[in-house]
């Protein structure tokens, strides 16, 4: 089975993922610390645990470049469906390889309106739930298997965490 996500955040968005496997069904992931990136770190931590043992793939992260979106609602070419292999009028690449290490913070520059589109494909050998904690300082949007899962518009910080 194949599990895509692909997350939209607007202006200068801080995007972080955890994924949150391997530990039995019902068993606290969540580990608070005095700061968020020290509560980050130790709730990656837990979830390694027993990772060994999971039969999933996490492809490479993509992203496009920061789009004009004029609004949160606007949807943009990423959401029509995904393309790595998309070219522009002028034959540029849409989507380009992201290097984004997983449990870190990362900083998307763009300009105001904007909207910055990452994709991961994720390759279970089984259906399974995968929860994800993500953090955005301004709207986000994701999508599994091009069905949109989770939508907020507005400031949240780099701290709002938000577990789905």
């Amino acid at each position: 089975m194949t599990r895509r996500k692909c997350m939209r955040t607007t202006a200068w968005g801080l995007v972080c993922v955890v994924f949150l496997a391997g530990l039995a069904p019902g068993a606290e992931v969540y580990v608070k610390k005095g700061t968020w990136i020290e509560t980050l770190l130790a709730t990656r931590d837990r979830c390694r645990q027993g990772m060994e043992d999971i039969d999933i793939v996490l492809g490479p992260w993509y992203r496009t470049a920061a789009l004009q979106a004029g609004s949160f609602d606007k949807a943009m070419f990423p959401e029509q469906g995904v393309d790595l292999k998309a070219k522009d009028a002028s034959g540029r690449p849409l989507w380009r390889r992201g290097s984004f290490a997983d449990g870190q913070v990362h900083k998307l520059q763009a300009g105001s309106a904007c909207a910055t589109y990452l994709f991961r494909t994720i390759r279970s050998g089984r259906d399974r739930e995968l929860p994800v904690a993500l953090g955005s300082d301004d709207g986000i949007t994701v999508w599994v298997n091009g069905k949109k899962v989770h939508a907020k518009d507005g400031p949240g910080g780099v701290g709002g965490r938000r577990t789905m």
